[in-house]
């Protein structure tokens, strides 16, 4: 069950990345408030999607890719955490001032919607019922 519940989350991850938080209900901000940062992004690779380094990145590996060192992930009794050990997952998850001086909001990255979490909590009662979902149901839950 535990490479089950981490790659639910890995899945959600790379869902809410590709969507920038909309599959979360959670639309992480764009630029419009960073212009100096917008504008080194736009220059040096091109893409504008917020946390996202030409196609992936050390923060995008580490809550996408179920063997990186930078990933969080520990089930303890009812507690299930999930998370990354970058130095900045921390800043860019809260906000803060970035590199320019300019301030930048929370880009809540680790958020789940009522819809996943309705979709977790099934996934996890039908496996203490007895009825253990296939593997295919914790990697694209919808």
């Amino acid at each position: 069950v535990h490479d089950d519940l981490q790659a639910f989350f890995i899945a959600r991850q790379r869902r809410s990345f590709r969507t920038s938080g909309r599959s979360e209900r959670s639309k992480w901000a764009g630029f419009s408030r960073e212009p100096k940062y917008r504008t080194f992004k736009q220059r040096l690779t091109g893409d504008l999607r917020p946390l996202l380094w030409s196609g992936g990145g050390r923060l995008y590996d580490s809550l996408t890719q179920a063997n990186s060192s930078d990933q969080t992930f520990r089930v303890t009794g009812d507690t299930i955490r999930f998370g990354s050990r970058v130095p900045y997952a921390h800043r860019l998850y809260t906000g803060g001032v970035g590199p320019f001086g300019e301030r930048y909001p929370a880009r809540n990255f680790l958020k789940l919607s009522d819809r996943s979490m309705n979709v977790l909590s099934n996934l996890i009662l039908r496996t203490l019922a007895g009825d253990r979902p296939p593997a295919a149901a914790w990697r694209n839950p919808r």
